[in-house]
């Protein structure tokens, strides 16, 4: 039950578009990217797609975005989302167990069909955390981009940090890579910049 009502915690902290909370949520406290010389942080506001009738299909808007200046596709995309949840009969709330083999079949579901090469996803640990990664190429051509590299961490219960990144230049795409080693997270302060929200919306 108390894994239940963290969950649902975080489904109203992390797919929610932070509209309403006075001052932009600053991340930066909780987790520190040291990103390729070669990329620069940018703003960016896309809304979130439809999620259709199930809103845990959505992922939360991103709050880290970085751009290589040297290549139009390039990019790292930082954003919150869920996993192992759903919408059930009866429009009741159902959390499926989280776990290392259950984050590796989400992931593949997620983007199996949608490259040629076959899938090879990888367990590891950032900051201490659980995570699950996937490296995909494709040959030059009319779709790009060409490399891209996608990596789940899970952050709580459901929750996991998604973070997303692109290129078409080989070099630029390892060093893109290579830089998610820099990545840590203070999980207690992303916890308590939460708490603080859900504080803040209290009427």
């Amino acid at each position: 039950m108390k894994r239940q009502i963290t969950a649902v915690l975080w489904i109203g902290l992390l797919i929610s578009d932070f509209r309403s909370v006075a001052a932009p949520l600053d991340f930066t406290k909780a987790i520190n990217y040291s990103a390729p010389t070669n990329f620069y942080r940018s703003r960016f506001d896309e809304s979130r797609s439809d999620p259709g009738d199930s809103p845990f299909s959505m992922n939360g808007r991103e709050f880290f975005h970085y751009m290589d200046k040297n290549d139009r596709y390039g990019l790292v995309i930082f954003q919150f989302g869920l996993i192992g949840a759903y919408v059930g009969e009866g429009k009741v709330v159902k959390f499926s167990p989280v776990t290392p083999a259950s984050m590796k079949t989400e992931m593949e579901n997620e983007y199996l069909g949608k490259f040629p090469n076959s899938m090879q996803l990888v367990e590891g640990e950032i900051s201490e955390l659980t995570s699950v990664s996937l490296t995909v190429a494709r040959q030059p051509g009319s779709i790009r981009p060409y490399f891209l590299h996608f990596c789940w961490i899970q952050v709580e219960t459901n929750a996991v940090l998604k973070i997303s990144a692109f290129s078409c230049n080989a070099e630029s795409f390892k060093a893109v890579t290579n830089s998610l080693q820099s990545l840590q997270i203070d999980k207690p302060k992303l916890l308590e910049i939460f708490h603080s929200i859900s504080v803040s919306e209290k009427p």
